[in-house]
């Protein structure tokens, strides 16, 4: 994907409010903002144990890359590298 990009890091519905199509309008809000702008896309991360959060970007057609590992480095790993 080239140009600019929408990148998410969580969209959070709490249990209780879950099945009432809140994640679906801050989706498709986000998806239509990204419209208006003429961006190239949006990404985001989800884990590959949240089955419900699979399911529910797959209902939009979303593309979902079993291959891509996130890493990271806290700060005690951060002192030593530098």
């Amino acid at each position: 994907m080239e140009g600019e990009t929408i990148v998410f890091e969580d969209i959070v519905v709490t249990e209780e409010a879950r099945g009432k199509r809140i994640g679906e309008e801050l989706f498709r809000q986000c998806a239509k903002y990204a419209v208006e702008k003429n961006y190239a896309g949006m990404l985001w991360q989800v884990l590959d144990w949240n089955t419900d959060a699979i399911r529910f970007y797959e209902r939009f057609g979303s593309v979902l890359d079993p291959q891509w590992v996130n890493g990271s480095l806290e700060l005690d790993e951060l002192r030593k590298l530098v």
